[in-house]
């Protein structure tokens, strides 16, 4: 892609909405006040993906960078699950944010072994059974299961808090099945 008359300018650090990368760019444009006495918006570049972040001159960018960590090594479908749960923090649909990462509790136990078409209980139950959710974080996929239930069957309209806590235990949970073992994994490659 190829930004026609964009230019360097003052350096701008932010995380790209787009590829959640962590970036440094003064390649862009820039917009004046009416006075053209100073500046007061800017549009960066990215230089990972290409695309476009608006920043204002208080530091706010659209799109917003993607909410949540980044996690290694997700099968594409868990992925993107995931990814649509950050996307809508970013549009503060918390309780739709609840209901995704329920969702993905039974996308984890079919990936590794479950079947289709169980009553959704049991798929955490599956997750515990076979050591995917660890005895020490049991309470944390009951807690996805009890909010994801409340959200899904009852006029339940969840907060913030709500859904900070449980994207950050289902980050818990991903990390803890697809990224560390994968780390483990090119770590013992490595030293073969």
């Amino acid at each position: 892609m190829v930004w026609i008359d964009a230019k360097n300018g003052e350096t701008h650090n932010y995380v790209c909405g787009y590829c959640g990368s962590d970036i440094t760019s003064q390649f862009g444009y820039y917009a004046m006040d009416d006075n053209r006495s100073g500046q007061i918006a800017y549009i960066r570049i990215c230089h990972r993906c290409g695309k476009p972040t608006f920043i204002s001159n208080d530091g706010k960018t659209v799109p917003s960078a993607i909410y949540g960590k980044n996690i290694e090594h997700l099968p594409k479908e868990i992925e993107e699950l995931y990814n649509e749960a950050r996307r809508c923090f970013n549009i503060d649909a918390y309780t739709s944010v609840i209901m995704c990462c329920r969702k993905l509790l039974m996308h984890i136990a079919c990936e590794n072994g479950a079947e289709k078409d169980l009553a959704f209980g049991r798929y955490v139950q599956y997750l515990k059974d076979k050591g995917y959710v660890a005895t020490p974080t049991h309470k944390l996929a009951d807690a996805i299961l009890t909010y994801g239930n409340i959200a899904n069957h009852q006029l339940e309209i969840y907060t913030k808090k709500d859904a900070t806590n449980i994207m950050l235990f289902t980050e818990a949970i991903l990390k803890n099945i697809y990224e560390l073992p994968s780390i483990y994994d090119e770590l013992a490659e490595e030293k073969e």
